[in-house]
């Protein structure tokens, strides 16, 4: 009878209703540590991780514009390589380096990157005791894994699978940090 799939055969239950199908409700939340049930725990435990993920998601936002610009220039750069009657040499690089605008870019796409990874240290070097501690880590993980042309500005639909499983990942420790929040 054709091709469609009832919604009851594409559901995807929730974690609660998985574990109460299963007869695990309650004994699945006994084996998760009490300081992630509990928001003010859960603030303190990791306060100085979430408060160096504040800081990473400060300084990453002010760094996607210079990374695009500086890809921006790059290309640029490359275009007038190209355009050249003469043949390559590093003279006509650093000088199509700096007519382009990549090397400022640049300069100013890694003055900040460079403090970016100093926290991203900062947070690989703590442990995560809570789940928004995971968070923040799942966050430099995203940027450390992938390119922001992977995923700033990306529908979901057009990301790679693998920058889009790492989001939807993302997503759902927000969610759940949420939810025991709540």
């Amino acid at each position: 009878m054709g091709t469609h799939v009832s919604e009851l055969e594409n559901y995807v239950p929730s974690r609660r209703s998985a574990f109460r199908a299963i007869g695990l409700g309650s004994v699945a939340l006994a084996t998760v540590p009490i300081a992630v049930l509990s928001a003010s725990n859960e603030a303190h435990a990791d306060a100085t991780l979430v408060r160096l993920g504040d800081e990473f998601d400060c300084l990453h936002a002010t760094w996607i514009p210079l990374w695009w610009e500086s890809r921006q220039a790059g290309e640029r750069c490359r275009d007038m390589l190209e355009a050249l009657d003469r043949p390559f040499n590093i003279e006509s690089y650093g000088e199509a380096c700096r007519d382009s605008g990549l090397d400022a870019a640049a300069d100013q796409s890694d003055e900040v990157l460079d403090r970016l990874h100093a926290i991203a240290d900062q947070i690989r070097a703590m442990p995560a005791r809570t789940v928004a501690g995971l968070h923040v880590k799942a966050r430099v993980m995203l940027h450390e894994s992938f390119a922001p042309s992977a995923y700033d500005g990306v529908a979901d639909i057009d990301m790679a699978w693998s920058v889009l499983c790492h989001v939807q990942f993302m997503r759902e420790i927000k969610a759940l940090a949420g939810e025991l929040r709540a």
